[in-house]
């Protein structure tokens, strides 16, 4: 039988993927954690890296309830029957069909086509991978928010970098995450002053990686906004291997 004080306390890395994994908005990947850390005490942490990717990619698609019981379903089963739960043909991989509408969904407008959960979900998994030594979020308020602000000001610089706003406002690289709500009236802030005031707490850094990204730069351009967005996605597809038959290897 696992001693799960030995593993928490051995292996921080533990608590991070743990932690990230009780933000899904359902419960129903506990059942095959808790099988596999009583039987196994190797390669668990492999184990969970593996299960949040299907737990993380199946919210984002928004797979509903008779789907996820008869997938769980089907890798107690697995396990019970010995399986290799890391081989690629083990109902823990996801399909290569589910790979590719996670990207073509990463792609478009993640702000406004994604649940609450689930896109904050998603920032905290990209963060997650920018901060190798934050174990985990226990903010008790994490927001998503806008760099181009949905709403920019007619006389506002905003719209001389961004003559059509709605083509990039909703998208992946224009997000950062807060750990508290803001005044609305700064989401309009040009970009300097949206930095300083908005982005940054009062000792003038941030709580996550993924935000601080944006406080380094000096404008906030279609150009920077496509590159980020970009990097962010290569990110995504490493951690969670959406490469088509590729092998996953975690960060």
């Amino acid at each position: 039988m696992v001693n799960y004080n030995s593993f928490f306390s051995q292996q921080p890395q533990l608590i991070k993927i743990l932690s990230l994994l009780n933000r899904i908005d359902n419960n129903d990947w506990i059942p095959p954690a808790m099988y596999y850390m009583r039987h196994h005490n190797q390669k668990v942490e492999d184990f969970l890296y593996r299960l949040e990717v299907l737990a993380g990619t199946s919210m984002i698609l928004r797979k509903n309830f008779n789907w996820r019981m008869s997938r769980y379903s089907q890798i107690l089963r697995e396990m019970d029957k010995g399986v290799d739960m890391f081989s690629d043909e083990s109902a823990l991989e996801v399909t290569e069909e589910d790979k590719q509408e996670v990207i073509r969904m990463l792609n478009g407008d993640v702000y406004t086509d994604l649940k609450d959960t689930a896109k904050r979900y998603l920032l905290l998994r990209l963060d997650s991978l920018l901060t190798a030594g934050q174990p985990y979020y226990d903010y008790s308020v994490i927001t998503v928010e806008h760099v181009l602000p949905q709403t920019p000001k007619p006389n506002s610089d905003w719209l001389q970098h961004f003559p059509n706003p709605s083509e990039y406002v909703h998208k992946l690289g224009n997000l950062v995450l807060l750990t508290r709500a803001k005044n609305a009236q700064a989401k309009n802030y040009d970009f300097q002053k949206k930095k300083a005031s908005y982005f940054q707490t009062s000792n003038g850094i941030s709580s996550f990686a993924l935000t601080t990204q944006v406080i380094q730069e000096k404008e906030w351009t279609p150009d920077v906004l496509k590159k980020r967005q970009k990097k962010l996605i290569d990110l995504l597809k490493n951690a969670w291997n959406l490469h088509a038959k590729s092998t996953t290897t975690r960060p």
